[in-house]
């Protein structure tokens, strides 16, 4: 297989595969399935609806799949749309179907809105290399507790990856805008679908 090739479709794996799916797979390979039961849901602050509260971070830094979702939205994002001495592969808006992919669940009825933090700070890194990630990425969540809900952080997160890739970059710095408008897609998504983003950043059911 050429090397242009294969790094395009280890980067579509690496970012399009759906968070939810791999959560399947993992109950598959464990040989069961995860139960359809709100007694899932340990921690009060859970059981509210939807959008209702912001995030948690000793919940959120617990879990292994949200340093899953960084790692793999980084190595793709890198291999896709160049970088870290890899060639361009693709244009830098089918990122935006990438970002889709992740947020919309469909397991749950009528579907939901996650925003998908982690894997946004892994876009982040590979479009706009690890400074404006890593600021933008401490500070917003050094602000979780006083912001109210995701819709509220995903805009806080959206404008700290441009004013961190501006001071590292440049303003006009195409992979810098990119990027912002990448992390503040979800939060569109949200509005244009009118349904909140849901509080807590793991699939509730596989």
């Amino acid at each position: 297989m050429n090397l242009s090739v294969a790094e395009f479709v280890y980067g579509c794996v690496l970012l399009w595969f759906p968070r939810g799916w791999i959560h399947g797979l993992r109950a598959r390979l464990k040989g069961r399935r995860r139960r359809r039961s709100p007694m899932r849901i340990r921690d009060p602050w859970k059981g509210g609806g939807p959008g209702e509260k912001g995030f948690k971070a000793a919940v959120e830094f617990s879990k292994l799949d949200n340093y899953l979702d960084l790692v793999r939205a980084a190595a793709g994002t890198v291999l896709l749309w160049g970088g870290w001495g890899f060639p361009r592969s693709v244009s830098g808006g089918s990122g935006a179907v990438a970002v889709v992919a992740q947020t919309i669940r469909l397991g749950l009825s009528k579907g939901s809105v996650f925003p998908p933090v982690f894997y946004l700070a892994g876009v982040v890194f590979g479009l706009a290399g690890w400074q404006p990630a890593l600021f933008s990425f401490v500070i917003t969540w050094s602000l979780a507790v006083m912001l109210p809900n995701p819709q509220v952080f995903l805009f806080a997160f959206s404008v700290f990856t441009y004013a961190f890739g501006s001071m590292f970059q440049g303003p006009l710095r195409l992979n810098v805008i990119s990027a912002a408008l990448l992390v503040f897609l979800p939060l569109l998504l949200s509005l244009l679908l009118n349904r909140p983003l849901r509080n807590h950043l793991s699939r509730a059911v596989a």
